[in-house]
């Protein structure tokens, strides 16, 4: 290794010594070069004042021949400067005629002299001269003067560069040497050393070839510095094959998961897509009334909320108008609910051509609609638009071929006049809607503000009941239904009492209308059905029979009660065959459409159900037939016409009724000995009613049951 190390420096030190010489000499002829032609640059300079001279002296009149002293002239301007052979004076022919002492003796012949015009020139024998023409005054060359340059001085002078330049080469070139020794020893010696050693313990592939190799190389060092890279390669191959295996996989594998999550990310995608267009269905759903596209109930919160933002804003005046149908619950009753939804789209339809496109429209619920109007300007406006769409919807329909005629009764507040909240102004419009239906129908009525008082106390009688239901204050009040056949308990009604901080309660009469249209009584139902479910689990066997709940027209919309009912039975263990729902006949005739299949679900998970206030609806009988329905309880207003012969005929009529269909007839509002012995006459099922028992909260039933005979 250290042979090869010392030969590898003497020849880095040979290449390197010979770049420095070849610097050096290629250095030296430019500085020479430079110096060249600045020495016959002052050549020609100092032939060009001799020349200026001889012209002043022609000028005078004197001839060539007549320089007799130019040779100190010459001397004068040539200076000590030893370089300068000398300086001479030729004629315009070429002949000499003056010269200084130092002037080796050349000649210059008349061709020799008229081709170097002007130029420097080289003469054989080593000398160096300038030429410049000496021109008369009349014109013409008069002759010519040269200066000599030394050669001697030259060659000196390129020795002297050459010795300047390549001392301290020489000098750099020996120090960098030791250095490079070290540096190579240190930096290249050793790690291939090392390397020759790792080499050494690599089995190659091609052993013949390495074997040869060996046997040319076995004492050289560069021999063995080939082979053990060699062998490095052989192994870098293997490893660079398997490495482009690995990244060919990798590389494939990459691409394949690629692919999958691209088509991951289309499906995702695509279902973001789906999810926002689902989300948008179902907040247009929500916010929207199915059978006319109008905006619905849920949403006139929103638009009220808005436009009286705007209103405060614009100071503009703002109408609302609540608009009831005249006369729709015939259309229902005499054509059916089939008829009743064409003239419910037909409506839509034409309150839209009668009102701007910035006018609000929604549909409550039932028979009503609501309009807002921004900026009206004046009442009157207002009640102009309200007295069009009422000869609008005055016009008859032609409905599947049958001509049908219905009115609309329209009541009028205005923001700010009315209130400042949008709940306020819609019941002032409420309030003036059905004094319009008292005056007579098809007619519209501004709000009175003599009424102001009627409605701050519904506002009022609201809030209460927000603030009721959170400290919940609804709480069941339960009353005995008996069999009218032996007098035994054949179970109870829950109904709904609220009882206030201070003690009083109230009735349903009280509060159910503005719990109903607040939607408070979504909530108040599903607590009162959950406590009376677990106030019969805890009854048992004391309270036999079934526990009735009622349920409203709104908690059958909405679209949990499904999953409600079944979660408080699951939560309170209640047995579902020992609950009855009870639903209003007006509750069946707003959801004609989805009653029947809501109420084969309920039966199918053996709940019972009850139609209550039976006789009150008009259109029920003919679908009694086609309804799940285990009791039809008759309303108590006709047990009060019980003297009157067609009081008694109507309720043997629907006791009668129940009893073809094979119904169970629960009548309410039995009070005397003799409701109760006239509807045992008639075989009237179960009897309910002040006779028995008024209703009574959980703890004074508790002491009912004990004393009660079994």
């Amino acid at each position: 290794m250290r042979s090869f190390s010392v030969r590898l420096n003497l020849i880095n030190l040979a290449s390197f010594g010979l770049s420095l010489l070849l610097m050096g000499i290629l250095t030296s002829t430019i500085l020479f070069r430079q110096e060249k032609a600045n020495l016959e640059s002052r050549a020609q300079i100092a032939a060009l004042e001799l020349g200026t001279k001889a012209e002043q002296l022609i000028g005078l009149g004197l001839s060539l021949e007549d320089f007799l002293g130019f040779d100190e002239q010459c001397d004068e301007i040539i200076g000590e400067q030893f370089y300068f052979s000398g300086a001479v004076l030729y004629d315009e022919y070429g002949y000499l005629h003056s010269r200084s002492s130092r002037v080796s003796g050349h000649f210059l012949y008349g061709e020799d002299v008229l081709s170097y015009e002007k130029r420097a020139v080289f003469f054989d024998d080593g000398v160096w001269g300038a030429i410049y023409p000496v021109h008369r005054m009349g014109g013409g060359i008069a002759g010519y003067t040269v200066i000599y340059l030394d050669g001697d001085y030259y060659s000196a002078r390129i020795w002297e560069l050459l010795l300047f330049l390549l001392l301290p080469l020489l000098l750099i070139s020996l120090l960098s040497l030791v250095v490079h020794y070290f540096v190579m020893k240190k930096m290249v010696g050793t790690p291939l050393a090392e390397l020759i050693k790792i080499a050494d313990n690599i089995d190659p592939r091609d052993m013949s070839y390495i074997e040869i190799l060996n046997e040319k190389t076995r004492d050289d060092d560069i021999g063995r510095i080939y082979l053990a890279f060699y062998n490095l390669m052989v192994r870098l191959k293997d490893v660079n094959s398997e490495l482009r295996e690995q990244n060919r996989s990798l590389d494939e594998a990459v691409r394949k998961r690629t692919e999958e999550l691209e088509e991951v990310n289309k499906q995702l995608e695509e279902d973001i897509i789906r999810r926002k267009e689902l989300e948008e269905e179902l907040r247009h759903n929500a916010s929207t009334d199915k059978l006319t596209g109008l905006p619905n109930r849920a949403s006139l919160v929103d638009w009220t909320r808005q436009i009286i933002g705007e209103s405060q804003r614009h100071a503009w005046k703002t109408a609302f108008l609540f608009i009831d149908l005249d006369d729709f619950k015939k259309v229902n009753d005499t054509l059916g609910h089939e008829y009743g939804d064409r003239v419910l789209i037909e409506v839509g339809e034409r309150l839209r051509r009668s009102l701007r496109e910035a006018d609000v429209i929604v549909r409550l619920g039932g028979d009503e609609f609501f309009s807002i109007l921004p900026d009206v300007m004046k009442a009157r406006n207002a009640g102009l638009v309200a007295d069009k769409v009422i000869k609008s919807l005055s016009r008859p329909m032609l409905i599947n071929g049958k001509v049908i005629n219905v009115g609309a009764s329209v009541g009028i507040s205005f923001f700010p006049d009315d209130g400042d909240k949008g709940d306020m102004l819609i019941s002032c419009a409420d309030i003036a809607m059905y004094k319009a239906k008292s005056n007579g129908k098809n007619s519209y009525e501004f709000f009175d503000k003599t009424q102001l008082e009627q409605v701050k106390a519904r506002m009022t009688l609201e809030e209460s009941l927000r603030l009721a239901v959170v400290r919940k204050e609804f709480v069941p009040y339960y009353q005995p239904i008996i069999n009218a056949s032996d007098g035994s308990l054949a179970g109870f009604e829950a109904l709904v009492r609220w009882k206030q901080e201070d003690g009083t309660i109230q009735p349903p009469g009280a509060f159910l209308d503005v719990a109903d249209e607040t939607g408070l009584i979504n909530e108040i139902g599903l607590s009162l059905l959950e406590e009376a479910c677990r106030r019969m689990v805890e009854w048992g066997d004391r309270a036999p029979g079934r526990m009735s709940v009622n349920l409203s027209p709104r908690q059958l919309s909405l679209p949990t009660i499904r999953e409600d009912i079944e979660g408080i039975l699951e939560e309170t263990g209640m047995d579902p065959s020992r609950l009855e729902l009870e639903i209003t006949e007006t509750g069946i005739l707003e959801r004609s459409d989805s009653i029947q299949e809501l109420l084969g679900y309920f039966r199918a998970k053996g709940i019972k159900i009850a139609i209550d206030d039976f006789g009150t609806g008009y259109s029920s009988l003919a679908q009694l037939q086609y309804l799940p329905v285990d009791h039809l309880k008759i309303d108590r207003a006709f047990l009060k016409n019980l003297d009157d012969h067609k009081g008694k005929e109507i309720v043997a009529s629907i006791i009668s009724l129940g009893q073809t269909l094979n119904l169970q007839i629960v009548c309410e509002g039995v009070e005397t000995d003799d409701h109760v012995a006239f509807l045992k006459k008639l075989n009237c099922g179960e009897l309910q009613g002040y006779f028995f028992s008024r209703p009574k909260p959980a703890e004074e039933l508790d002491k009912w049951l004990a004393e009660s005979p079994e």
